[in-house]
């Protein structure tokens, strides 16, 4: 009786090791997850973005303020954006299907925002200008 209970007690262990080992998500999962928030976050500042563009047409006040809430959107999406990106790299790492598509993503993500990165940084100037 006592055997029978120990190979009973290995076994319930060994199959408890294997489901265990099982239980995490693949790097592809993981991958594939962050690739979806990234792109939500994307998406995101894209709305945003409108809320901002498609207001009446403001006075020069609103407009002020309406110029500190765009380049705080863009601030605070290149940052979330970076870290997604960032964090994206590392769990590609090792995986080449996974690495080409973070550099075509990467790609998108400069392109499609390169007017915006652009029109902070000449902000930016204009302030130091000012000072």
């Amino acid at each position: 009786m006592k055997k029978a209970f120990k190979i009973i007690t290995i076994l319930t262990m060994l199959l408890l090791t294997v489901f265990a080992s099982g239980c995490g998500k693949s790097q592809e999962e993981k991958y594939t997850e962050a690739r979806n928030e990234f792109v939500a976050l994307q998406e995101q500042f894209t709305k945003d973005f409108y809320k901002i563009a498609n207001k009446p047409k403001p006075t020069k006040q609103e407009r002020a303020k309406n110029d500190e809430e765009y380049f705080n959107l863009i601030n605070n999406f290149e940052k979330e954006a970076d870290k997604k990106l960032q964090n994206m790299a590392e769990i590609a790492k090792g995986k080449l299907e996974l690495t080409k598509d973070l550099t075509q993503l990467k790609q998108e993500y400069k392109e499609n925002n390169k007017i915006h990165f652009m029109l902070r940084d000449l902000r930016k100037e204009k302030m130091k200008e000012k000072k």
